[in-house]
């Protein structure tokens, strides 16, 4: 009788994580390429249909959280949600407060290169509505976005392939194919691709996506101090 003890099975990307990975990747561009322009052209007042879009990537990032935690019955560090300190936290604000000092650098640099166009730049979509309507916007995208994009292709992909780098990449290319829309190709390619990049190398670093959801908000806070004429225009 043999007495040795059969391999252990490298573990599978079952049906739970592949339409988790399909909701979480796919389902941003569902809203934002085919269900927001229907909303925007329904009789609904824009405001209302902005918001209407918005509760549906709320609607989303509850979807993948269900199929995480109640269909994969993964804990909550598969999605990148860890315990963080007041520290961490800081940290987390420093850095985006240098990423935004970043974003205005490579924006003057891509303008000289490639003068804007009439859309698709800060300013833009700064002035596209009310204050209150983007901070909603803003925080909306700080969560969603890392969870879609970041939290859980990296973490599922790599436990599940043994590698960071397959989620980490398929998230960076999601998250930049999403902003072709909304943003003019000069700042999708210097500004969002390295930024891009670099937030995926942060979460890569700290594996934590309120972390990473403190560092995104920072960041994209310009837009609601443009719409309040806080700040001048970059």
């Amino acid at each position: 009788m043999s007495t040795t003890t059969p391999a252990a099975l490298p573990p599978t990307i079952g049906l739970p994580t592949t339409i988790g990975l399909i909701v979480a990747l796919a389902g941003p561009f569902l809203v934002q390429f085919v269900l927001a322009p229907l909303i925007l052209q329904s009789p609904l007042r824009p405001t209302n249909a902005v918001l209407l879009s918005q509760g549906m990537l709320w609607l989303l990032a509850g979807t993948v959280i269900a199929i995480s935690r109640w269909w994969e019955r993964k804990p909550w560090s598969w999605l990148g949600l860890r315990p963080i300190s007041w520290r961490a936290a800081l940290l987390a604000g420093v850095l985006g407060v240098v990423l935004v000092a970043a974003v205005a650098a490579l924006t003057a640099a891509v303008h000289r290169l490639m003068p804007p166009s009439d859309g698709g730049t800060v300013e833009s979509v700064a002035s596209s509505g009310p204050a209150w309507l983007l901070l909603i916007i803003v925080l909306t995208a700080s969560v969603t976005e890392e969870l879609f994009f970041r939290a859980y292709p990296i973490e599922h992909l790599a436990r599940l392939t043994g590698s960071r780098w397959a989620g980490a990449l398929l998230g960076l290319a999601a998250f930049v194919a999403l902003h072709l829309q909304g943003w003019n190709l000069g700042h999708v390619v210097g500004v969002v691709l390295p930024l891009s990049a670099v937030m995926t190398g942060l979460y890569l670093w700290r594996r934590n996506v309120v972390f990473m959801i403190i560092s995104h908000f920072v960041l994209d806070l310009p837009i609601v101090l443009l719409a309040l004429g806080v700040l001048p225009p970059l």
